[in-house]
């Protein structure tokens, strides 16, 4: 299914049972689109969080220790994105893997569509990276 143009555009691929999970696509600036993985729990915790696993590479979102965490965490009813700060072909560049500024930026982009997404509006969001990413994530918050 073709991606939207708007600044907000989402694919969805595969509904989970206990959850509504879909790709998305997050336009953080012109022409940078970043990806990740939403999931929002059918039934969410009282808390109403999200936990965005803020990841420099693309590698990382798909790695199985982040996957298991998220799924932990939809399981107990908290909202997960994981999200590649980078586009494959920045992370190909040592200077973006490192770049604290730009990740912060990507990561205020992707929190903003978060805000304007009907089914994340009301959740509180979180952040949890490692590396650079974690320090973009301690300077968004």
């Amino acid at each position: 299914m073709p991606a939207e143009t708007s600044t907000a555009s989402v694919e969805l691929l595969r509904p989970r049972a206990s959850a509504i999970g879909r790709e998305v696509r997050i336009e953080a600036a012109p022409g940078v689109v970043l990806e990740g993985e939403l999931t929002v729990p059918r039934h969410l915790a009282r808390s109403r969080r999200l936990v965005v696993f803020a990841n420099g590479l693309s590698s990382r979102r798909r790695n199985h220790r982040n996957r298991h965490a998220a799924r932990a965490l939809n399981e107990a009813g908290v909202a997960t994105l994981l999200l590649d700060l980078l586009t494959p072909v920045e992370e190909t560049y040592l200077a973006s893997v490192f770049d604290v500024e730009l990740l912060e930026r990507r990561l205020v982009a992707a929190t903003r569509w978060l805000e304007h997404r009907p089914e994340t509006a009301a959740l509180a969001v979180e952040y949890h990276g490692a590396s650079t990413a974690q320090a973009a994530a301690r300077r968004a918050a």
